[in-house]
């Protein structure tokens, strides 16, 4: 089983210019790198969040709008260094959390495919 925290960003993260941070989602004893950030565009909050590998220091997805991705890449690297500290921590300690199952999907998106397919 798996213990998934979800830890409200608005007050811990300053905005950015377009983007602003509102929760994450993080395993309770950080098992996995991975944590899913549910983010808002111009105040409008996005439908899917995006993965961010918190080891590679890196978002896995990215904003729908590209002139939003290195905003977006700042914004990440705001919430690793806010994961590092104390208060984080606390944060974490004090929410509780939500047991799932093994296999949880951090944002899970619709499959594409482009042209015919064998069935």
């Amino acid at each position: 089983m798996v213990i998934v925290k979800n830890i409200p960003l608005a007050k811990a993260i300053s905005k950015g210019k377009h983007i602003r941070l509102l929760s994450v989602d993080v395993e309770a004893d950080y098992q996995t790198p991975f944590a899913c950030v549910r983010y808002a565009v111009d105040g409008v909050e996005e439908e899917l969040g995006i993965c961010v590998d918190l080891d590679k220091r890196v978002a896995l997805d990215a904003p729908d709008d590209p002139a939003h991705h290195k905003e977006m890449d700042t914004a990440v690297e705001r919430l690793i260094q806010f994961l590092r500290t104390p208060r984080a921590d606390r944060l974490i300690k004090k929410t509780k959390g939500v047991v799932i199952g093994r296999h949880y999907r951090v944002s899970p998106r619709p499959l594409e495919f482009s042209g015919a397919h064998a069935d």
